[in-house]
């Protein structure tokens, strides 16, 4: 009983139909990757159109990905062109974090000077008060005296003598 088991693997296709098949898988993952890059861009025009203070770093990372996606279209390298994308991705986000963190603490420092102002001027706000305090308290004082005058001066002046 001699049995061939190879001719059932192949589905009954032939090598051409099946290298095609492969090639046409291929072709399809190749386009959903450039459906996905034009997404990307379009996403990025967007952010681009309101204007962000990071548009910069933005245009830079779409004329990359742009650069990137003629690249792999010439090439046909779409698994480099992924990882190369994915690095230079990364790259712009540690660029990012890096500048929110110079940001966070120049902001700090900012706050440091306008905490130590705002101390000074306090206490010399409550210098300028205690004095102005005091002074009160001695026209008050004087005051009283003076009262205290003008009513022995008055009951002198109503006495019959």
């Amino acid at each position: 009983m001699s049995e061939d088991r190879t001719a059932e693997t192949d589905g009954g296709r032939s090598f051409e139909e099946r290298v095609f098949l492969r090639f046409d898988a291929l072709d399809g993952r190749l386009n959903g990757f450039d459906s996905r890059f034009e997404g990307v861009e379009k996403r990025l025009e967007k952010l681009e159109a309101r204007q962000y203070d990071t548009k910069p770093i933005w245009e830079l990372a779409l004329s990359e990905i742009a650069e990137m996606r003629a690249n792999m279209q010439t090439r046909g390298e779409a698994e480099s062109g992924i990882s190369a994308l994915r690095t230079e991705t990364q790259a712009g986000f540690q660029e990012v974090r890096t500048e929110i963190q110079e940001a966070r603490a120049e902001m700090q420092n900012d706050f440091q000077e306008v905490r130590t102002e705002l101390d000074d001027g306090l206490r010399k706000t409550a210098d300028q008060i205690d004095a102005l305090n005091r002074t009160i308290l001695e026209v008050r004082g004087e005051i009283r005296y003076f009262n205290r005058r003008i009513q022995k001066l008055e009951s002198e002046m109503v006495k019959p003598s």
